[in-house]
């Protein structure tokens, strides 16, 4: 009888537990921190295609969209006498005949502001402007000296009138065009510019630019916009270097720097007086390249040297770092950021055959060999569209080599992206690599620090060249949609508020009512979003429609619309979410139904035992 009670006690208890509120459960997941140092994949480089020419290629490319694809195509010319234009994949788009072997290299820019982009080339005493589809557009004959143009054109608004001149050196005499060929000044020096080319910039804050240029005469000539002389410099020998134009110390005046055969690099200001120099081993060809190195907020210069070494320079002249290759260095190198990790790289091609990629600190990141060597520089661009850039080069092989890298799966900053900087060869950076160089982003009142000046979501030149929408106001037709998410994610008209013509703001279709503003009738049932918002009918059902006859009152001419209000309340989720890889979960109905079935077995179990037991 004892057992038999405390049987029943015990099964008391477990019915108990069965109907009093259930027990919260919690799983704590205790957070643990492995320290885990994540390798990231070497930088590399691979050949992704090549394009064999005629002859040998002094000439450095050129690349830039020519027709509007967003695919972009490269520009260079051999010495086969040919200028070819070949597309992103290495296959020939056109290429332009001469009779004539090509040395110089090509810049481009739209020159007469109809949208498309002009190409500017030299070839001996004839100036050619080519058309992207590579016709001739116009071209002047020089008559005069036994010499050709063998320098790089530059392209710039030298006198603030809103279009582009064309600077070019023939022999002693510099040569300034017009947008549409005719000659507008000629400045003669002592000596040859030869194979020296032009930067330009406004050197003196008067609103128009200055056009800078070495010479065989030992000088450095400033020359003033309308072609008068401003300044010289005298230097300890003859220059066959372009200079680069930039504010090196951030006092807000430019400088000028310039390598000589003399084995010295040369920086000056905008007076033209020396503000330093830096000796290396040998006569220097290479032109200097400028970017922000060292992330310290101030420009370094990198230049090459027949010393077979790459020189990174402080912005006040003081060594930084030194890379030797194992020949002279013609080119100029490029400065950007390939793997996107904050930091530029320096790529660089010497005449020992290799193209070196070099950290900002000076280490070597890869490098690529072609046989032949090089006289011309580099480019980078990314010409497919991938978002990770491509390396141009020109070889004394013959050929045109596209390289890829590895290890990428993003590209960054490109402030010094070809030779002279920019496809308008004028010696400057791109600040903001917005594919408009700092003197350009002038001409467009554009501004040099922000890639989108309007903060509509396109770049400048996406907005000057592409579409093209005002860079400088973020909402072209006011219809409180800035221009961006109209064009890559409404399709809507920017420059039209009413896109399908309903009667409806595009702000109205996409925030208000949730209409298409592509389409009158976004139900399809016959009736206008407009009319069947006015007859407070659904424009997003076709079986809801106004009736067959009714008389429509016309929109007025004049639709105000109120903007949403400027504070958008949101009701935010429950006050507490716990997320700290702790895992609370409730236990409620599962265990009622458990402990009741398994308490009635236990229980029906015990007393049908207690009675057999008992019987006995």
């Amino acid at each position: 009888m004892r057992l038999f009670r405390k049987n029943l006690i015990l099964i008391f208890l477990l019915i108990l537990i069965t109907i009093v509120k259930p027990m919260n459960f919690e799983a704590k997941i205790e957070e643990t921190t492995n320290d885990i140092n994540l390798i990231p994949q070497a930088l590399g480089v691979y050949k992704k295609w090549s394009f064999k020419t005629g002859n040998v290629i002094y000439s450095s490319p050129v690349v830039v969209d020519l027709n509007k694809d967003k695919y972009y195509e490269v520009i260079i010319s051999s010495y086969d006498s040919r200028l070819y234009c070949l597309n992103h994949k290495g296959n020939k788009s056109w290429d332009f005949i001469d009779s004539e072997w090509y040395y110089s290299s090509a810049a481009v820019a739209d020159l007469d502001g109809d949208n498309l982009l002009e190409i500017i080339m030299p070839k001996l005493d004839v100036l050619y402007c080519i058309r992207n589809t590579g016709t001739v557009k116009w071209s002047y004959t020089i008559t005069t000296g036994a010499g050709g143009l063998s320098n790089t054109p530059c392209i710039a608004d030298l006198d603030n009138d809103g279009t582009f001149e064309i600077a070019v050196a023939h022999e002693r005499d510099m040569y300034c065009f017009s947008h549409n060929g005719s000659v507008e000044w000629v400045y003669s020096a002592g000596n040859w510019f030869d194979f020296a080319s032009i930067a330009c910039a406004d050197l003196d804050d008067d609103g128009k630019l200055e056009i800078i240029a070495g010479s065989y005469d030992y000088k450095i000539h400033c020359i003033n916009y309308n072609g008068t002389q401003k300044w010289t410099y005298d230097m300890g020998s003859y220059t066959e270097a372009s200079p680069a134009i930039a504010d090196l110390d951030s006092d807000g005046k430019l400088e000028v720097i310039i390598g000589s055969d003399d084995n010295k690099v040369y920086c000056l200001n905008h007076m033209g007086l020396k503000k330093w120099e830096y000796s290396t081993g040998d006569s220097i060809y290479s032109s200097p390249a400028v970017g922000d190195i060292d992330n310290d907020g101030q420009n370094e210069v990198v230049i090459g040297s027949n010393d077979n070494s790459l020189y990174c320079l402080d912005h006040d002249g003081s060594f930084l770092w030194s890379y030797l290759t194992g020949g002279d260095i013609y080119s100029s190198p490029v400065i950007a950021n390939l793997d996107n990790d904050m930091t530029l790289e320096v790529l660089v091609t010497s005449n020992d055959g290799y193209i070196y990629c070099l950290s900002n600190t000076g280490t070597k990141e890869w490098d690529y060999y072609i046989s032949g060597g090089f006289r011309s520089s580099p480019a980078i661009a990314d010409i497919d569209n991938d978002g990770i850039v491509e390396i141009i080069l020109g070889s004394m092989d013959s050929y045109v080599y596209c390289l890829g890298l590895t290890g990428v799966t993003k590209s960054g900053k490109i402030p010094w992206q070809c030779y002279m900087g920019s496809a308008l060869r004028n010696g400057r950076m791109d600040s903001d690599s917005d594919s408009i160089d700092d003197l350009t982003e002038q001409f467009y009142n554009t501004n040099s620090a922000l890639n989108d000046s309007d903060d509509d979501f396109l770049s400048d030149w996406d907005e000057i060249y592409y579409y093209p929408t005002d860079p400088l106001d973020g909402d072209c037709d006011d219809d409180q949609i800035k221009d961006g998410i109209e064009i890559l994610t409404l399709n809507t008209d920017p420059f039209n508020n009413d896109t399908d013509s309903d009667g409806l703001f595009d702000f109205e279709e996409c925030y208000y009512y949730g209409t298409d503003p592509n389409n009158k009738d976004t139900d399809g049932d016959g009736y206008t979003d407009y009319l069947e918002i006015e007859e407070n009918t659904d424009p997003k059902n076709p079986l809801d429609h106004p009736p067959e006859t009714i008389t429509v009152i016309p929109p007025p001419e004049t639709i105000t619309v109120t903007p949403p209000p400027e504070t958008i309340t949101i009701t935010p989720p429950p006050e507490t979410i716990t997320q700290n890889n702790t895992v609370t979960t409730t236990v409620e109905t599962g265990i009622i139904f458990t402990s009741v079935i398994i308490t009635a077995t236990i229980g029906i179990t015990t007393v049908v035992l207690l009675l057999r037991k008992r019987r006995k």
